[in-house]
């Protein structure tokens, strides 16, 4: 069942087509729909750090959020999501990975965060998502599935546990 608000949304989406800024504005953000922003930010070649940086530890934060399936829910949601950006500046790059964009826009959003943040909520030692803890095999894992590389991640870990 849809609520009264969202049957007026429903209402105005079932008109003309909308710039993508308002698509972002008035229907993906206040719903909380953030692979649809990551899909608009990408759609209309738009590239702020922060504002995607913001979208993917929301993306994160929203599969922390449901029970059980946590491990799976987000090995495919960072696997569809490498599929669809991988090769774009909207997908997390590792130090070593490089990309064809002008040199003005080499801004990055580092693959390090994505993986301490995982390690962070997976470790069941933040006060919001205890219950969400990450095995081991979740990592192995996610180094096959978006094609890291392992001395990197050994790296990371190695100066995230000193």
């Amino acid at each position: 069942m849809q609520t009264p608000k969202q049957q007026n949304l429903v209402k105005l989406l079932d008109g003309p087509i909308l710039p993508l800024h308002d698509l972002l504005q008035k229907f993906a953000s206040p719903l909380g729909l953030y692979k649809v922003q990551l899909a608009i930010f990408h759609c209309a070649n738009l590239y702020s750090e922060e504002p995607i940086m913001a979208v993917w530890e929301n993306i994160l934060q929203s599969d922390f959020k449901y029970e059980g399936e946590v491990p799976e829910r987000l090995l495919c949601t960072l696997q569809d999501l490498h599929g669809i950006y991988g090769q774009t500046k909207y997908f997390p790059r590792s130090k070593f990975e490089k990309i064809d964009v002008p040199e003005e826009r080499k801004i990055l959003i580092p693959l390090d965060y994505i993986l301490r943040r995982l390690l962070e909520l997976g470790s069941g030692m933040t006060g919001r998502f205890k219950r969400g803890v990450l095995p081991a095999s979740f990592y192995v894992s996610l180094i096959s599935k978006l094609d890291l590389n392992y001395i990197d991640f050994i790296e990371l870990l190695s100066s995230e546990y000193r």
